[in-house]
């Protein structure tokens, strides 16, 4: 299993625009060409991902992923956030050992995302990933 393979799966499924795989070091594993989310976008995402008084700044600051910024929506405290902008938005979600991002343009909706990158997760998280 390539880890750009898994990220290219999910762009496969037409609900997902971009896609990567970071490790919880801020490592990426593996992404989609062209995506390229820098390591203090990623270091923000793991920490509002767990730690409340990062996550506090989220509805101010939202989030910037391959230096596009989005909208906050909403926050599973350690497993997930999701975003929007105008123009779509991002869905990230962490396993014991990476996060993964899906990021989507219009018309694809945050629910049809979400599901695709959920499915990823649960199968990362069931192979102990």
């Amino acid at each position: 299993m390539s880890w750009t393979s898994q990220a290219e799966n999910l762009v496969a499924t037409g609900k997902v625009t971009s896609s990567a795989i970071f490790g919880l070091d801020g490592v990426k594993w593996g992404g989609t060409e062209g995506f390229e989310p820098i390591g203090t976008e990623i270091q923000y995402i793991l920490n509002a991902l767990d730690d409340e008084q990062t996550a506090v700044l989220l509805p101010k600051v939202g989030v910037t992923i391959g230096g596009k910024k989005y909208t906050y929506l909403r926050r599973d405290p350690g497993h997930s956030i999701i975003a929007k902008s105008k123009l779509g938005g991002c869905v990230i979600s962490k396993t014991s050992k990476a996060i993964v991002i899906g990021v989507f343009k219009n018309p694809i909706s945050v629910e049809q995302c979400v599901c695709e990158v959920e499915r990823l997760v649960d199968y990362l998280i069931s192979m102990q990933l």
